[in-house]
């Protein structure tokens, strides 16, 4: 090999990597701009945040008052990072604007005694990453995008969360 070829060569692998910088420079801007879109497509559904959030919070206060979950509560006792409280809902990243639900990322959603929430989330296997306590509906309705809140509440009035609930903690029990 040749010192013409060597900075031939060299030359080729600068400009590859002068293209891959391009292109991940495009992909940011591209990623940054579908932030802010989203973002304002959030502010746009404020209300409808807020009146789905205020339904999910409804229907907390008439769940934690069943039979249904005292016993879960005694079920959930035997995790011990549960703190008292019973996990209800799984989906992809709630607080993440545009809406994640990507391979490996999770989110879960607990209710406590006193109907009010905990969100968690992560990414595959690594432990919690993000959380939060939601006490009211605005701090669910500032904490998760419309697309989570949509899905959580759909998933109340077609009362598939009950089966999910089950899944948890009474698979065993067909």
């Amino acid at each position: 090999m040749s010192l013409k070829n060597l900075e031939h060569a060299i030359e080729l692998k600068v400009q590859k990597n002068e293209a891959e910088e391009k292109n991940r420079h495009r992909e940011i801007l591209k990623r940054k701009k579908e932030k802010r879109l989203a973002r304002a497509e959030e502010e746009r559904r404020a209300k409808e945040k807020n009146k789905h959030a205020t339904e999910i919070f409804g229907w907390a206060k008439g769940f934690v008052a069943t039979p249904a979950y005292q016993k879960l509560l005694r079920i959930a006792a035997e995790y011990p990072y549960l703190e008292k409280t019973v996990f209800i809902y799984s989906d992809g990243w709630g607080h993440e604007v545009p809406h994640k639900n990507e391979r490996g990322c999770w989110s879960n959603i607990s209710l406590s005694p006193n109907a009010t929430f905990s969100y968690e989330a992560g990414y595959k296997w690594m432990g919690v990453s993000f959380s939060f306590k939601a006490e009211t509906p605005a701090d669910l309705a500032d904490r998760l995008n419309h697309t989570f809140l949509e899905e959580f509440l759909q998933a109340i009035k077609s009362e598939k969360i009950y089966h999910a609930i089950k899944d948890r903690y009474a698979r065993e029990q067909k």
